[in-house]
């Protein structure tokens, strides 16, 4: 006990041979009846992200077992477990796992089993989020690692209060990293979808190819940009409920020129019979006379504004999170003074524990010698002490070789098994925690053999020395 269960070196290597990411296999694996390829995706996504941050988990569980240990053996005077949570559950530790994530793929995945068999529009409307996912996912990262920081001190009691709506403007709503989103944001597939629902049909029920919106799109993807990332802050304002209205004006005036070619090419394309037999002036009159029509029924201006959003949905959402934030705190204040109470008892037990351990050891140097003084012979002393050692050697020896083989099976066999990841660690956890008393009993064994043996043999070394003395001294002189 005092090796495996007092040795925090021994419960890291434990720790350190476990298979996290096997584990959570076999329990996909025991649920994947009726599974959808999609869902087979998303399990092996997860899998692979477990067996990245993997070992930066058990880096910070070592961490936090040598503490505890420190308090438990007496080295440090008092459980501090705020601080070793916040030494290791913070900003940097989730930016290191955030670096190990790949949420693009995490996201495509998810998109996929939600929407499997998808149009062609709901198809370009993912992958143009995908594509924005793609640009700013180091800086969303950072943003999701500097969120954290305020929110993990205040769950842990570190700071006073926390206004999550403050935290989220000054980083995943901070008017840099929205102007960020705002020039990676692939608008395209967005203005796309926009177009047929405000502006198609055109008169005479002409409608725009694919190719026709996306020359559009990317002739208004500039102006929306230019126009929306000056106004960032006052939407991240509303967004987050600091101001009650948002409102945006966005002029297409400037871009009509540009949209007219591609409206020219729809109404010809629509309109073949009126290029055959017509001269170039009467094409262009026909064009320009259609192209009034199209403007006086597109708005100029487009205008964003409080009715585009749902006004209060976000504002809730962070109320919600800030009551759910301040229940975690004080759940997790209050475990944190029972857990600190059961280690201050345990330390107490363990430190009756350590004094009968090496109250034991010097009680057995006490009877060893008391045999050897009782007897006054070594040969009687070192059979006796040799047999006892024999004895408990073999017996313990047995009694390991049983354990190791016999509890395995009967866990397997058992009529709630763990999972395979489980089972195909316990003969390697089994030796872990055996292993010191195999050593022990293995070294008692040997020790008893030894000393039975020098029993037999001590005596007839003390002949010979006898013997060897006798024949060395002179003979006496007679006088």
């Amino acid at each position: 006990m005092n090796q495996v269960a007092l040795n925090p070196n021994a419960i890291n290597s434990i720790i350190r041979d476990i298979d996290i990411a096997g584990i959570a296999r076999t329990e996909f694996e025991q649920n994947q009846s009726e599974q959808s390829a999609e869902s087979k995706e998303i399990e092996d996504t997860v899998l692979n992200t477990i067996v990245d941050i993997q070992p930066l988990i058990k880096e910070k569980l070592y961490i936090a077992i040598d503490d505890t240990y420190a308090y438990l053996l007496g080295k440090n005077k008092t459980p501090d477990i705020q601080t070793m949570l916040s030494d290791n559950l913070n900003a940097d530790f989730i930016e290191q796992v955030l670096a190990k994530i790949d949420l693009s793929n995490l996201v495509e995945q998810i998109l996929n089993e939600q929407s499997p068999n998808q149009d062609s529009q709901t198809a370009e409307l993912q992958q143009a989020l995908l594509t924005t996912m793609k640009n700013i996912e180091p800086d969303l990262k950072h943003q999701i690692a500097a969120a954290s920081d305020p929110t993990i001190k205040y769950v842990l009691g570190q700071t006073e209060s926390l206004d999550l709506k403050t935290v989220a403007r000054n980083t995943l709503l901070s008017n840099s990293f929205m102007g960020t989103v705002i020039d990676n944001l692939d608008t395209t597939a967005i203005l796309k979808d926009t177009i047929k629902k405000e502006i198609e049909p055109l008169p005479e029920g002409i409608t725009l190819t694919d190719e026709q919106l996306n020359k559009i799109s990317i002739i208004l993807e500039p102006v929306i940009k230019s126009k929306l990332k000056p106004a960032a802050s006052q939407l991240a304002d509303y967004i987050v409920g600091n101001t009650s209205n948002f409102s945006l004006t966005i002029s297409i005036e400037s871009v009509l020129s540009e949209i007219k070619p591609v409206i020219r090419e729809a109404f010809l394309s629509s309109n073949p019979d009126l290029i055959q037999g017509a001269t170039q002036a009467q094409i262009d009159a026909a064009v320009e006379l259609y192209w009034n029509e199209v403007t006086s029924t597109i708005p100029a201006d487009f205008t964003l504004d409080s009715t585009t959003f749902d006004s209060g949905t976000l504002s809730g959402v962070f109320t919600d999170m800030q009551d759910s934030l301040a229940q975690a705190r004080l759940d997790i204040n209050t475990n944190i003074h029972d857990v600190e109470d059961t280690l201050s008892q345990i330390r107490t037990i363990i430190n009756y524990f350590q004094i009968a351990f090496y109250g034991l050891i010097g009680l057995i140097l006490v009877f060893i010698g008391g045999i050897i003084l009782i007897h006054h012979s070594v040969t009687t002393a070192c059979r006796n002490l040799g047999i006892i050692f024999t004895v408990y050697g073999a017996l313990e020896l047995a009694g390991v070789m049983i354990v190791r083989q016999i509890v395995p099976i009967t866990i397997q066999n058992g009529t709630n098994p763990p999972p395979q990841a489980i089972i195909d660690q316990i003969p390697r956890l089994l030796k872990d925690l055996t292993g010191p008393l195999f050593t022990l009993s293995l070294v008692c064994l040997i020790l008893g053999i030894a000393m039975i043996v020098l029993s037999f043999v001590y005596p007839n070394m003390q002949i010979k020395k006898n013997g060897d003395a006798s024949t060395s001294a002179p003979p006496a002189v007679n006088s």
